[in-house]
Formats: C-alpha cells, structure tokens, sequence
C-alpha cells in the first residue's frame, strides 16, 4: 500500500514502492512500443505476438533493430553476431511482414522466403 508523504513544498508524493509500480507501468508501455518504433512499422499482428506471453520479447536486440528495417526495405543482408544476439528473429520477423504484406497468396510452388543460415554448432 503506498503512503502518501507531504514535501517541504506542499506537495504530496508517495513511497518507494508506488514509486516502484509507476516504474513497471512505464516499462511495460515502452515494451510495447520497443518493436512499434521500428520503420518501415511492422504490422499490429506481429507487434501483439512479439509482447504477448509466452514470447514476451523486451524490446528488440540491436542486431534487430539494424536488420529488420533493412530486410523490410528489400536490402539483401549478412549478419555475423554471437549466440544469443537474435539473428533468427531478426531473419524470421520480416519475412512474416513480407508474407502478410502480400496482396495475393502464393502460388503453390512460389517460395515465400529464403534463409540461408550456416551455424558451426
């Protein structure tokens, strides 16, 4: 419960903990906003799935947030990164854009997208 504190100015603040609470409420809201303020902007069905449990993905790495806008401007890319840094979502996010982009469906031997991924492990 938070307690309300009268300042040397009069004014009323509260405690730590709401404080604290006002903290999350503000993260929260720049989470889902991390992946809108990629340009060109992704798509709301991808903005939902991306801040949804069970993924719940913060905001985007910086391998993202430099890949994505590329891949979404149709620049061929090459991305060299340690594990762990998001080089599949970066890959996989545009290329779900791109299909849900499309005005017509794909045709039954059309390729959607193209990965080529080496891995040493």
């Amino acid at each position: 419960m938070a307690k309300k504190k009268k300042t040397k100015s009069g004014e009323k603040s509260t405690d730590a903990s709401s404080a604290a609470s006002a903290d999350e409420a503000c993260n929260v809201k720049s989470r889902q906003n991390a992946f809108a303020s990629i340009k060109p902007p992704l798509s709301p069905s991808i903005l939902t799935f991306l801040s949804q449990p069970p993924y719940d993905f913060p905001s985007p790495t910086p391998v993202q947030s430099t890949t994505i806008p590329l891949f979404l401007t149709h620049h061929d890319v090459f991305v060299r990164a340690v594990t762990g840094s998001g080089k599949t979502l970066a890959f996989l996010i545009p290329v779900v854009e791109m299909i849900l982009r499309r005005t017509s469906l794909l045709k039954k031997n059309q390729i959607g997208g193209l990965i080529l991924e080496s891995t040493r492990e």
